[in-house]
């Protein structure tokens, strides 16, 4: 009867599953980490989507209750929801503010531009550590703050 020896592998044997394991991390790696941050950007446009379509939502009926917003340009507050006066440096409202309601992921600040009671475009709306601009329905995201866009 013939004997089997279990010895396991050898030292060259270990060393060359690791360099082929490696090797194949350091190709799938940034494969995998490109895809989690896109999927990262399509959630935070995503949110900045409902949020348009929530401030537009709000809007009619703040105007239907007999009130009036005019055109320009409207800082979003650090809780999500819209300055319809002045608003402090530091995210607050002074006067009136229009609160809008979404589940999800709420915006920290930026800079909203309606025209004739509708969202026009988004500018510098900071939400999930990221910059969203939206400029002739197109989304821009940066995570330079630098990369702001003022409100015309």
């Amino acid at each position: 009867m013939k004997r089997l020896s279990n010895k396991g592998f050898s030292a060259k044997e270990f060393f060359l599953v690791f360099i082929v394991i490696a090797i194949l991390s350091l190709g799938i790696f940034p494969v995998v980490f490109r895809v989690i941050e896109s999927s990262r950007n399509a959630i935070v446009t995503d949110s900045v989507i409902i949020f348009r379509r929530q401030v537009n939502k709000e809007i009619l009926l703040y105007v239907s209750d007999g009130n009036e917003i005019l055109d320009g340009c409207y800082v979003i507050t650090n809780d999500g929801d819209l300055c319809l006066g002045n608003a402090k440096h530091d995210g607050f409202c002074v006067d009136d503010a229009l609160t809008i309601d979404i589940s999800g992921v709420k915006p920290e600040g930026g800079v909203v531009d309606i025209i004739e009671n509708r969202v026009n475009n988004i500018y510098n709306i900071f939400i999930d550590n990221k910059y969203v601009n939206i400029r002739d329905n197109e989304y821009y995201i940066s995570n330079n703050p630098e990369a702001k866009i003022v409100c015309n």
